[in-house]
């Protein structure tokens, strides 16, 4: 990706471009050119290559993030506050967090095993259906 990577452009008004038609601008914008579609004279539209686009892109991505490494540069106090410092200030206890996260690892362990039982209830079932079927359809 070239950031000052130079693209040829054209303007053209929206009338212009019906005339040279999608086909037109797409052999364009392949080839590199990147037009903007005007009408009454501002700006509308742009047709660019894939590729332009997708340098265009990460350089938005790119950008984005050198804003928030500078803003966080610029408003770091160097203050740190500790987890269980935070925790208690939000009101709560890290024992009792830590004895709810196991409650609830517990209750979805349970859940998830209840469920693999019904599953093979379920299997068990249609098997003994198939099996009953089996039996009535030799004694036809």
């Amino acid at each position: 990706m070239s950031i000052l990577g130079r693209h040829p452009v054209r303007s053209m008004s929206v009338t212009a471009a019906g005339a040279r038609g999608v086909a037109g601008l797409v052999a364009d914008a392949e080839r590199g050119e990147d037009t903007i579609i005007e009408r009454h004279g501002r700006a509308v539209a742009a047709v660019i290559s894939f590729q332009h686009f997708a340098e265009l892109n990460n350089l938005r991505v790119d950008l984005t993030a050198a804003g928030l490494v500078l803003a966080r540069e610029l408003t770091d106090t160097g203050r740190r506050t500790d987890l269980d410092d935070a925790i208690v200030a939000f009101g709560f206890d890290r024992a009792d967090l830590e004895t709810e996260l196991e409650t609830d690892l517990e209750t979805e362990r349970e859940t998830e095993a209840e469920v693999e039982l019904e599953a093979e209830a379920e299997v068990d079932a249609d098997i003994d259906i198939d099996i009953a079927a089996g039996r009535e359809d030799s004694r036809a």
